[in-house]
């Protein structure tokens, strides 16, 4: 079921237990970008026993919760609720029949959370929830009621051997795995040529870095107005700079070692302020 995906062995380890062994729950953890999505799609798919080429929209007993903007509301989630107490009949699947998937679930607000709270307490036999989650936004309470399996990032080895097979050359992997840093989903988006949230941020974050300090800072009143999109924006400086700074100790270039290095300080300490509430339009006035 997993081996055309590029994973950690020891993520594909939990998932193949998982997926031979299912609890009611389980939560997909990892990085934006690591691939939690195709993921709990592959997971989904193979819980209920479907080819992972069908659509699994279309299958009549599977759910999938991921509405437009930041929060996920306890309105959303007493819908899914809702479905949860529809009876499935009873066919050639074994007990289980029915799989619900809550994405990016570190949106759900504090009463939405404590609302799935009872059916993870007290979970249907023929049903398993699945979560996908970055950050540390889930209460403790949600985490203790499912198992979890965290999406490691691959090695640039591994991404070499496999990408290999699909006529993809190292020479120009090595640039999208410098800013992917390791995680499977936003590489493959590079590679591919695909949209990505993460992969527009990064196009966004190259053009300030090549841009004037007046083009930075009239971009800083457009920017300084999208807190969300802030949080993308350090998050694809820290992955150029990361990706600036190894290229830059390759080849030896001691200017660039520091520039690169005075940027990446620069960087962290923005992430720092904006995981501090500080303001959006000051913070960026002062990085630019």
């Amino acid at each position: 079921m997993f081996d055309d995906l590029l994973l950690h062995p020891r993520t594909k380890l939990q998932l193949t237990n998982f997926l031979s062994k299912p609890s009611h729950g389980v939560i997909l953890t990892g990085p934006e970008g690591s691939g939690k999505r195709t993921l709990a799609t592959a997971l989904s798919c193979g819980l209920l026993n479907i080819s992972r080429g069908a659509k699994l929209a279309d299958y009549p007993y599977y759910s999938e919760l991921n509405p437009e903007g930041s929060s996920i509301t306890i309105d959303e989630i007493r819908s899914l609720q809702k479905l949860l107490t529809l009876k499935t009949p009873i066919g050639k699947r074994g007990n289980l029949r029915r799989v619900i998937t809550i994405l990016d679930a570190q949106r759900m607000q504090t009463e939405a959370q404590n609302a799935l709270l009872k059916n993870l307490e007290e979970p249907p036999l023929d049903t398993v929830i699945i979560l996908t989650a970055s950050g540390g936004n889930l209460l403790p309470t949600i985490y203790s009621r499912l198992q979890t399996i965290e999406v490691l990032p691959v090695s640039q080895e591994m991404a070499v051997t496999y990408f290999a097979s699909r006529g993809v050359g190292a020479a120009k992997l090595a640039g999208s795995y410098a800013l992917s840093q390791g995680q499977a989903g936003l590489l493959s988006t590079l590679l591919n040529d695909e949209e990505h949230l993460l992969k527009n941020w990064v196009t966004i974050a190259k053009q300030l870095i090549g841009g004037s300090l007046s083009e930075r800072l009239i971009k800083a009143d457009e920017l300084g107005k999208d807190k969300g999109g802030l949080k993308y924006l350090i998050d694809a400086l820290q992955r150029i700079a990361h990706a600036a700074l190894g290229k830059a100790s390759l080849e030896g270039n001691k200017v660039a070692v520091q520039r690169w290095r005075k940027i990446m300080t620069k960087v962290q300490d923005t992430s720092q302020a904006y995981d501090n509430n500080a303001n959006p339009k000051l913070l960026l006035d002062d990085l630019f």
